[in-house]
Parts: C-alpha cells; sequence; structure tokens
C-alpha cells in the first residue's frame, strides 16, 4: 500500500544539532503530533534508519510503515471524510443528524464496523446501513483502488409532546 496524504503514520523524528529545537520538539509533542498526524514525535542528534528529508536545522525523519491499525484509522477517516463532503453538499450544519447508507465490501466493511462508533461521532451520524447502491444516485469515490458508494439523508429532528402549562386563573 502506498501511504496517502491524509493518512497517519507511526512516528516523525527530528535529528538536530539544536539543543533549542530538540526541546521545542519535546515540549510540544502532543500538539506536533495533532498537526501532521503521526501517533509519536522525537527529537535528538542521532540519525535513524528511515526516509528523511532536511529541513531548516535539522533532518526529519517519517516512519511509513502503514501497519493494521494505521491502514484502518486512515481508511475510516477517508470514509468519514466523503460523508462531511455530502453533509456539506446537502447544506447541512455541525448539528444535523443523518443517516448514512454505505457500499462497501470485504476489508473495508470490516474496517468500518471496527470503527462505527468513531464515524458515527466524528460524522453526527445516527446511524450507518451497509447496503447495495449499484443502481441508485450514490455518490462513489475510489478509495485505496476500491469503488465506496454513499447515500447521505437528512433526519428530521423529532418533535417531543407539546408541554400542558396549568392554567392560570
Amino acid at each position: 500500500n502506498k501511504v496517502k496524504l491524509r493518512w497517519p503514520l507511526s512516528c516523525a523524528h527530528l535529528q538536530s544539532d539544536s539543543h533549542e529545537a530538540v526541546d521545542s520538539v519535546k515540549s510540544l509533542a502532543p500538539i506536533i503530533c495533532r498537526l501532521i498526524n503521526v501517533k509519536e514525535v522525537s527529537a535528538n542528534e542521532e540519525p535513524m534508519e528511515l526516509p528523511c528529508a532536511d529541513c531548516p536545522g535539522g533532518r526529519i525523519y517519517l516512519d511509513c510503515t502503514i501497519t493494521r491499525e494505521l491502514y484502518s484509522e486512515a481508511i475510516s477517516n477517508e470514509i468519514s471524510r466523503r460523508i462531511q463532503m455530502l453533509r456539506k453538499g446537502l447544506g447541512l450544519v455541525e448539528k444535523d443528524k443523518v443517516k448514512v447508507k454505505l457500499d462497501v465490501t470485504g476489508e473495508f466493511r470490516t474496517i468500518v464496523e471496527e470503527k462505527m462508533d468513531s464515524v458515527l461521532a466524528s460524522t453526527n451520524s445516527e446511524s450507518i446501513e451497509f447496503a447495495d447502491l449499484g443502481e441508485t444516485d450514490a455518490k462513489s469515490w475510489e478509495i485505496d483502488g476500491r469503488k465506496v458508494a454513499l447515500e447521505v439523508e437528512r433526519v428530521q429532528p423529532k418533535k417531543g409532546p407539546k408541554k400542558q402549562f396549568p392554567k392560570r386563573e
């Protein structure tokens, strides 16, 4: 599998002779991890046996090995991103709930089933139903060489019973 731009990586490492740069990376590690989508970041004067590139103040090394866990996260994020694109196309706002129909098979279906709670939460979806969307107007994409089709429908807010207030006398 080729690593895609938005996919998470396990680690990034800064090799630098600058103690200030090394200390900065260490103190900002949680923020850097979120910004560059890696699980771990480190810094010191030692080089690593990983793909690298020169940068101001040193050299950056990236571990581009995609584990099963990282691949699952990447695919679930890709599907969540597509759901968000469809939500935006419908003019929905963040609080609007949706129902999703998803046409995926094999490994992708297994991944979505495993990451269901995360996908539901990140897309504000009420449900995800696996369905054959072949003869519908579903939007489809190719993700890592496999077809993924989606339909998103807004869920109308439930109206509760009208409150009865006591009559004033």
